[in-house]
């Protein structure tokens, strides 16, 4: 779970399910990585054939969106496109969502 700050104070929850949920409908959305850290949201994009400037003004979108229905004030969010998302060293697997200094 994420602690974010709350559009009216204090903060809210955010359930994982929050942050990957609207991102499932990004159809040029290969793969992510959802890093949050250093009061900010930063999404590494793996994109396919598309407009990349057009995709992550989407993603951004539908992150502060899905934030808002949580009553959350969206932190700073950067997408940036990258080649690949880097695999965990001894699992092997992607990890889809990562805070940073947990």
């Amino acid at each position: 779970m994420l602690e974010l700050s709350a559009l009216e104070g204090g903060a809210v929850k955010v359930h994982p399910l929050t942050l990957r949920g609207p991102l499932a409908g990004v159809g040029s959305l290969s793969q992510y990585r959802i890093v949050f850290g250093a009061g900010e949201l930063r999404v590494e994009a793996v994109l396919r054939g598309a407009n990349g400037q057009q995709v992550r003004g989407e993603i951004e979108a539908r992150l502060e969106a899905a934030l808002a229905e949580q009553g959350v004030q969206a932190p700073p969010i950067l997408v940036e496109s990258v080649a690949e998302i880097p695999r965990h060293p001894r699992s092997g697997k992607h990890k889809a969502i990562e805070v940073q200094g947990a």
